[in-house]
């Protein structure tokens, strides 16, 4: 199995952590939920990475980059307590309609 570039996925993960930041100041709660898929996907390429291999200021600059990123979550975390009921509807909502689709299908 090729080892992913780290650099692209943690790129690709702020490039995504930002879009969330943009659709949650909008509201946009459902656009989150439906590239969430994404974020996991990034997430678990995270899990493949020889850390031990990688030279200090590689693993320096990657540890600054992951803080950032953290940064940007923690972000949607504050903007999340602050949408909890809507986003208790929401989930609600996705979960009947889900239940729904697999009754009538």
């Amino acid at each position: 199995m090729a080892v992913p570039d780290v650099s692209i996925i943690v790129q690709a993960m702020h490039a995504l952590a930002a879009r969330f930041n943009e659709a949650v100041s909008r509201g946009d709660w459902q656009a989150v939920f439906d590239a969430m898929p994404q974020w996991q996907v990034l997430q678990g390429q995270l899990r493949d990475i020889d850390w031990q291999a990688m030279a200090p200021a590689q693993r320096d600059a990657l540890a600054q980059s992951l803080r950032n990123l953290q940064t940007l979550v923690d972000g949607l975390a504050e903007h999340a307590e602050a949408w909890r009921p809507e986003l208790a509807a929401l989930l609600q909502g996705s979960t009947t309609s889900s239940k729904l689709q697999q009754a009538y299908r």
